[in-house]
């Protein structure tokens, strides 16, 4: 039996910049679903969780990308080729290049899930996102934080995968790579681009390197 389709989903906000970027991404991903997404008139935290969400018995699983993300060469064969061992797993295409601990390909502990640029849910696991005990805690978690209209989607999956002792899989070098534009997110940091990006380290090294 054939495997079931796997969705591909990019909330888009309005940002000429970002919207030239979905249109070019979705050239590549033909499937791309175009969700509109605007901070100033809806909560993207809610959107986004509730955009996750998949019936498994239409679809193996979720992939999130977000409309600031440039492709690496060949990102649809290098993502099934991922999805051929890791469908059942949540998968991270990207993450910064963080100092305090290796990077490497394999699997993490979820409390050190990082970043939502690019990110692979089963379908099955999708409606663990919005248990109301969940965004009950999370919401009580941040309470004294400023967030307005939306609530850091990376930070809440870690907050999941931790709360429920799940694992996730770091596809390392990263698929996917942030582009230089001005975050969305009030408050985050600029300079987000990571120096593990697939194909710069191909360029610089003429293959791909797994680093510890």
């Amino acid at each position: 039996m054939a495997k079931l389709p796997i969705r591909f989903v990019m909330l888009v906000s309005p940002i000429p910049e970002r919207q030239e970027n979905a249109q070019k991404i979705k050239e590549i991903i033909p499937d791309l679903e175009l969700v509109e997404a605007d901070k100033a008139t809806c909560d993207l935290f809610m959107t986004h969780l509730k955009t996750m969400q998949t019936d498994p018995e239409k679809y193996r699983g979720v992939c999130m990308i977000e409309d600031d993300v440039i492709l690496c060469n060949d990102f649809m064969k290098r993502f099934w080729q991922v999805m051929k061992d890791h469908d059942q797993d949540i998968v991270n295409f990207f993450e910064h290049a963080l100092a305090t601990r290796p990077l490497s390909c394999g699997y993490d502990i979820g409390g050190r899930f990082y970043s939502s640029v690019c990110y692979y849910v089963p379908a099955k696991m999708t409606q663990m996102f919005l248990e109301p005990e969940m965004l009950r805690m999370f919401h009580s978690f941040y309470n004294d934080m400023d967030f307005a209209a939306t609530y850091p989607i990376d930070a809440y999956i870690q907050f999941v995968l931790n709360r429920k002792g799940l694992k996730y899989w770091r596809q390392f070098p990263w698929l996917v790579q942030h582009m230089d534009l001005e975050s969305t997110f009030e408050g985050r940091v600029m300079g987000r681009q990571s120096k593990f990006f697939i194909d710069d380290m191909e360029a610089q090294n003429g293959k791909t390197e797994e680093r510890d």
